[in-house]
């Protein structure tokens, strides 16, 4: 052991430099799961085979075409990109589709998206969608934690629909109380 210590030389990188490997598929909305978190890939990556890098601060992904890298721990167990959540959305066809589609983005805010959601579509049964439409373009503008922040403070507040979402996002980034 002594022997061979003596030749060891220093690695010519960090640890924290060198990844671990692992094969993902992209799947057919768009996300890789990696370990309980959900990781965004671009519409045009669903379907493929990618390799997942990952480092002790974040994971990057490889397709032959794509090179995506996210925060390894997102604090809600989903890392999106608004570029991907743009591409996804082109690649759904029909009206219907897309409501459907942003709806699911938002549940993946977190609890608090899908009960501010439940409330939403029992209060407003035949108007929820132009809501639902609204909340994506708030999701892609302000991000998923300031929005699950959001949706907790209207569920708390007993708030059902998109506009006092808005009004209060307005307030706080222009620092009203």
């Amino acid at each position: 052991m002594v022997e061979e210590q003596a030749r060891l030389r220093p690695l010519p990188f960090r640890p924290s430099e060198y990844p671990l490997r692992f094969p993902v598929r992209v799947g057919p909305t768009g996300w890789v799961l990696f370990r309980g978190v959900r990781y965004s890939m671009p519409a045009e990556a669903i379907g493929l085979t990618a390799t997942l890098f990952l480092y002790p601060d974040r994971v990057q992904m490889m397709t032959d075409r794509h090179n995506v890298a996210h925060p390894r721990t997102p604090s809600n167990g989903v890392s999106t990109l608004p570029t991907h959540a743009a591409s996804a959305l082109a690649a759904v066809s029909g009206r219907r589709a897309q409501t459907y589609y942003k709806r699911q983005r938002l549940l993946e805010v977190g609890p608090s998206a899908e009960a501010f959601l439940t409330e939403l579509v029992h209060a407003r049964p035949n108007t929820w969608n132009w809501d639902v439409h609204r909340l994506f373009e708030m999701l892609l503008e302000h991000g998923p934690e300031r929005m699950g922040t959001v949706f907790q403070e209207a569920v708390e507040r007993g708030w059902h629909g998109a506009e006092m979402v808005e009004l209060w996002l307005k307030q706080k980034v222009e620092g009203i109380a």
